[in-house]
Formats: structure tokens, sequence, C-alpha cells
């Protein structure tokens, strides 16, 4: 199956939380997913409306950059570059995700003052 993501403004649900909006052919109308935080859920809707089974690398090392972030919000450094480390060791399809992770770890030692 093909299909493309797309970055969007306000689906008018924002209030609760982040949203998926799923746009087909077969449909006469968007089908919305609201109160998406999870990575798990994104990957289940990806996998319902297309078919498309994600890894289970993929989703984990997306939480662990969405961990790493929280920490840093509550000054865990060392919390932080343990998450990152973590999603850069994951053997993960996606180049761009593995990046993020390694980026992350290299600005969070840095905080700590190592290398």
């Amino acid at each position: 199956p093909s299909f493309q993501v797309e970055e969007c403004g306000c689906l008018g649900s924002c209030g609760k939380g982040p949203n998926i909006a799923v746009r087909s052919p077969a449909r006469d109308s968007d089908k919305l997913y609201p109160d998406v935080f999870k990575p798990s859920t994104a990957a289940a809707i990806v996998e319902i409306e297309f078919g498309v089974e994600v890894p289970e690398a993929l989703v984990t090392a997306q939480k662990c950059v969405m961990k790493a972030e929280r920490f840093l919000t509550q000054d865990k450094v060392q919390d932080a570059a343990d998450m990152y480390e973590q999603g850069a060791a994951l053997d993960q399809p996606s180049a761009s995700l593995h990046l993020q992770c390694e980026e992350g770890l290299r600005a969070t030692r840095e905080r700590l003052g190592r290398r």
C-alpha cells in the first residue's frame, strides 16, 4: 500500500492531544484519531488503516526519544543521556530516528561534561 505522511495545523480537536487524520479515497470523509500520544498507538493506526506493520524497534526508539526529551525538561540530563543511548543502540530501520538519538546523546554528554 502507498500512503503519505504530512504535517498539518490544528484539526479542531487539539485540546485532546496530538491527532492523526486519515484521508482515504475509499471513504467520503477523513477519519480522525484524537489523543495519539503514544508511538505504539500511532503504529497501530498505520497497521489498521494501511495494513503496514511498523517495526517494534522503531516504536521503541521513538519512545526512548520522547522519554529523553521529558527528562531534559526535568533537568535529568543523565537519565536523558541513558534514554538516547538506549534508542541509538537499537537495530532500527529509520536513519533519521537513529541520528536524532545520536545527536541527543552527544548533546547530553556535552551538558554532563564528558564525550
